[in-house]
């Protein structure tokens, strides 16, 4: 047998992912600072565009890493960075979005770069979150695991989706960049729906 046609080809995939940029993996272990939130705007795939602000309001204090403290109320803007429907994903949709601001109060707003770990939907009016979890599977994605936070017990939501059908990345980019994936479903995100992010 030749080798060659076999060592030829797992030297192109190797090379390819060499060159693929490396993005930074959350641990359970991870000490960064992280917040809760509620989103204020309302996420959709099928009319979302790329560029569109996504708004959210912070529901605990934290810190940033230069120490400058976050209040509960503060307001996060991010922005959409990439969207596809379902149509166009031949069934899958996808929405890539990150946090690149933080206003307190009337100061200026503060540079930063927030990845989402955690997503749920809003609260019933009991105040209890749904615990169901999608079971939506995806290389690179969870729905459910912990990752960029110290559990449930710290922002009142498991680690990962439960969103149903939608699925989270357990990757974050270096600027804050996070993957949704949805299974044969557009990506909805109502206001009020529960937000954990991770202040890299």
């Amino acid at each position: 047998m030749n080798h060659c046609h076999l060592v030829a080809p797992a030297l192109m995939v190797a090379a390819a992912f060499a060159l693929q940029p490396a993005l930074p993996y959350a641990h359970a272990q991870d000490k960064r600072p992280g917040v809760s939130a509620e989103l204020t705007s309302k996420i959709d795939t099928k009319s979302a565009k790329v560029g569109d602000t996504v708004t959210a309001q912070t529901t605990e204090k934290t810190k940033l890493k230069d120490g400058t403290e976050v209040p509960r109320g503060a307001k996060l803007i991010g922005v959409i960075t990439d969207v596809t429907t379902v149509k166009d994903g031949n069934g899958m949709s996808m929405l890539g979005l990150k946090f690149q601001q933080v206003v307190i109060k009337r100061d200026p707003p503060i540079a930063i770069h927030g990845g989402l770990v955690a997503v749920a939907p809003p609260a019933d009016a009991s105040g209890d979150l749904p615990t169901s979890s999608t079971t939506v599977r995806a290389q690179g994605l969870q729905t459910q695991g912990n990752y960029g936070h110290n559990d449930d017990a710290e922002s009142g939501i498991p680690a990962g989706s439960t969103v149903d059908g939608v699925a989270i990345s357990t990757t974050i980019g270096s600027d804050g960049t996070t993957e949704l994936q949805g299974n044969h479903t557009e990506i909805k995100l109502d206001r009020g729906s529960r937000l954990r992010v991770a202040l890299l």
